[in-house]
């Protein structure tokens, strides 16, 4: 029994957005329910620069935490894989302030994709913010400076990992 209705952040993938990623967990916040009362879902502030669609209006919705740099030859590699991740900066203190000037905190997170790493990187900044975690399909980041960051933390909350192809 769970003494408090508990609040979730929400962190969306690459190429969506809160309202993409609140469409695709319904299923899961509805088996959740009784539990987590409560679903804070942000956007990240960039625009995805690969696997976008070709009309406009459709790829300003697809977001991301950070873009790649394009590599010397031009080509642009999937966020995951980028050794240099643009961007990061803005989102890391985007995410940062809004879980200092939130009133009523969060007990968790649930995040997916390049949002899992996006909350594991808020969690080496705020230690103690939240009690739980649920990532779906997570990867570490690639970038040196991220991964430097995320290996020197000491505290992790509770985590739930779920994989899969």
């Amino acid at each position: 029994q769970v003494s408090k209705a508990m609040r979730f952040l929400c962190i969306h993938g690459y190429a969506q957005n809160g309202d993409i990623f609140r469409t695709k967990s319904g299923s899961m916040r509805k088996a959740l329910k009784s539990i987590i009362k409560d679903w804070v879902f942000v956007d990240a502030p960039h625009i995805a620069n690969k696997f976008i669609p070709e009309d406009p209006v459709a790829a300003a919705s697809c977001l991301a935490w950070w873009n790649s740099e394009p590599e010397q030859d031009g080509t642009i590699l999937r966020p995951a894989l980028s050794k240099k991740s643009v961007g990061w900066e803005v989102s890391e203190k985007m995410l940062i302030d809004l879980v200092d000037q939130d009133e009523q905190g969060f007990d968790g997170v649930l995040a997916f994709s390049q949002g899992c790493a996006a909350a594991t990187m808020l969690l080496t900044r705020r230690p103690g913010a939240f009690r739980t975690c649920l990532l779906f399909a997570g990867f570490e980041p690639s970038d040196r400076e991220m991964l430097a960051q995320f290996q020197r933390s000491t505290w992790m909350p509770t985590a739930v990992h779920i994989m899969g192809e």
